[in-house]
């Protein structure tokens, strides 16, 4: 399996790389997702200036694209010799099982969320966050190592269908909509890696339409069902035509375009000493959050797109270049796996923190960072090995 990979890595077309696929998808969704949000839909929307305009539908959509870019020109100078190895986790699989250990006792002492007459407050104060905070990086982290084995074995087995089982059912019960997509996200893509070349491109095209019907059902009816019975997202987002659907696509999908115009109409700076890193200066102790949470937005509808923080700490034009810098680093992370199964790993999440770039940012908190860095260290991560044949991945 080594010496085909290896076949199929060394005769491809020059520049091709997988990373090019995702940023180039990426830009294409951000550009969807930004014109769409020119539609009249609430009165909510603002006002863009030509600043706004070049900056959202060109600029930053070249950022996405060449941070790709010089990911993989930076990659050639990275020589690993890939082999197509699963990656061992049995340590990681006895701290996940111990998690979720605690977490299932936490349901017998506490009522879950999800059985809480009012799920969407009741999940904010439930329990002890520091362990919903540790268990949803290892539930990531298992979730993402046990996708990249099944990419290389192209099967599942028993015992990593219940990790998928178990996985699921706390999303469920903590009442948690963006982590269940982000699961089902992995699992749809190992899906569709798996049976690659085994079926017709109609097949295929089939797949993809249930894949992202499914994804919309549960966005809609999970937002729905977490509500409190007399809320109205309607009314919340203001939307002109009475339909819930477009109401909760408008809210997640649509409205983070006129948060990231405002601030750029507004020239908006906070007083945060870091926007980019303050979760994780959260995390560590050494900065409050409330200065990061400090900004302009329309409504109640606080999301402003992964590029928001870089705007906020440096303005526009250098927040997109810094943007770069950070978006190319995270790329290249996946030339840093010198197993398959990991590099498929890292290549699922840089999918998904791709497909949340209209949305919001993941590159840089704290819950996909460290679950980034442990999946590399479950590699064994060697930046440099000698090896006569280079490979780029």
């Amino acid at each position: 399996m080594s010496i085909t990979y290896n076949e199929r890595i060394q005769n491809r077309k020059p520049g091709f790389d997988i990373r090019l696929k995702i940023v180039i998808a990426a830009a294409a969704w951000w550009l969807l997702l930004a014109a769409l949000s020119q539609m009249e839909i609430s009165t909510l929307q603002q006002v863009w200036t030509f600043e706004s305009k070049l900056a959202i539908f060109l600029y930053f959509p070249a950022c996405i694209v060449v941070g790709g870019v010089l990911a993989v020109i930076l990659s050639n100078r990275i020589i690993l010799n890939v082999k197509a190895e699963l990656t061992k986790f049995p340590f990681t699989e006895r701290v996940f099982y111990s998690f979720m250990l605690v977490f299932f006792t936490q349901c017998l002492i506490f009522i879950p969320p999800a059985l809480s007459s009012t799920p969407n407050d009741a999940r904010l104060d439930w329990g002890l966050p520091i362990v919903h905070v540790l268990t949803e990086i290892i539930i990531r982290v298992m979730c993402l190592i046990v996708v990249g084995n099944v990419c290389v074995r192209k099967r599942i087995l028993a015992h990593e269908r219940w990790i998928l089982i178990a996985s699921f059912v706390y999303t469920v019960l903590v009442v948690s909509r963006s982590f269940m997509l982000e699961i089902i996200f992995y699992w749809g893509l190992a899906s569709i890696v798996c049976s690659s070349g085994k079926t017709t491109k109609i097949s295929n095209i089939l797949k993809y339409t249930v894949f992202l019907s499914v994804i919309f059902g549960v966005f809609i009816g999970y937002g729905h069902w977490r509500q409190p019975s007399d809320f109205s997202i309607v009314d919340y987002g203001e939307v002109l035509i009475d339909s819930k659907a477009l109401a909760w696509v408008f809210g997640y999908f649509l409205v983070n375009f006129d948060n990231l115009a405002l601030l750029i109409n507004e020239h908006f700076r906070n007083d945060s000493f870091s926007n980019i890193f303050g979760s994780v200066l959260q995390t560590l102790q050494i900065q409050k959050y409330e200065n990061v949470d400090d900004y302009l937005y329309v409504g109640k509808f606080n999301l402003g797109t992964a590029i928001r923080p870089f705007v906020l700490d440096f303005g526009v034009w250098v927040g997109g270049g810094m943007f770069i810098v950070l978006w190319t680093f995270f790329l290249i992370t996946s030339s840093w796996c010198k197993k398959l199964s990991t590099h498929y790993s890292v290549l699922m999440l840089i999918a998904y923190s791709a497909f949340c770039l209209p949305i919001t940012g993941r590159i840089e908190q704290p819950p996909y960072l460290f679950a980034l860095i442990w999946i590399l260290m479950a590699d064994r991560l060697v930046l440099f090995r000698r090896s006569r044949s280079k490979v780029t991945v």
